[in-house]
């Protein structure tokens, strides 16, 4: 596992209820996502925190930017669990097969699919 992925058609972070740790279902596989550290603010200055001045948000982190208004930073790599679903049909069958999922879009734009497997709040 070398590759960093980025949020692509098909690619589904996954993740079980009941577990975070084991592979979550018999089709998933590592991949490496970069934690990005995204803000409210279109500029360092502007957080309360920082009382006008840029404080230490340059100096943390790696490719500083702004992206749809937001102060983002990239933090660190973090292993994640991922399953390749390519079109409609395969994520059918794969709810079919795990029961409920949970769909949702997370903050770095990855589509994430939890396989909803006990209660939570």
């Amino acid at each position: 596992m070398t590759n960093i992925v980025t949020p692509s058609a098909g690619l589904y972070l996954c993740s079980r209820t009941s577990a975070h740790y084991p592979q979550p279902c018999e089709e998933a596989y590592r991949v490496l996502v970069m934690q990005v550290d995204r803000r409210s603010y279109d500029d360092p200055k502007k957080i309360p925190a920082n009382r006008g001045t840029e404080g230490d948000w340059y100096t943390k982190g790696t490719n500083h930017r702004v992206e749809n208004g937001q102060i983002c930073r990239d933090r660190c790599l973090r292993e994640e669990w991922a399953v390749y679903l390519p079109d409609m049909a395969a994520l059918q069958a794969f709810v079919d097969k795990y029961g409920r999922c949970v769909l949702v879009r997370d903050d770095n734009g990855f589509c994430t699919i939890e396989i909803y497997d006990t209660y939570r709040e």
